[in-house]
């Protein structure tokens, strides 16, 4: 996550991933094996299909109450959609 959210790394890179797969004590040819491995590529078109049938429509999705929030927001965006299902914000000390 933070390879792709914050320093923008390129997942389907082969160096990238194979560097991201050591630093996570996975094997970095398994990694680079598992990208065009049937197994996996059918998992993940199954997960799409599910996703697509329940409105996902971009990544990340958070589903809060009834209410989507598509994209990479700000923490107050989703503060505010927590709210608006009904949390209530916590005070200092609590």
């Amino acid at each position: 996550m933070d390879a792709y959210w914050q320093t923008g790394d390129n997942l389907e890179d082969p160096p990238v991933l194979q560097a991201l797969a050591a630093h996570a004590g996975l094997a970095p040819d398994a990694a680079l094996q598992a990208l065009d491995d049937v197994t996996y590529l059918k998992r993940i078109d199954a997960i799409r299909q599910e996703a697509n049938a329940k409105g996902v429509t971009g990544i990340p999705t958070f589903v809060i109450g009834q209410e989507q929030v598509v994209g990479c927001q700000p923490y107050e965006t989703l503060v505010q959609a927590v709210e608006r299902a009904g949390a209530q914000r916590r005070t200092s000390g609590e």
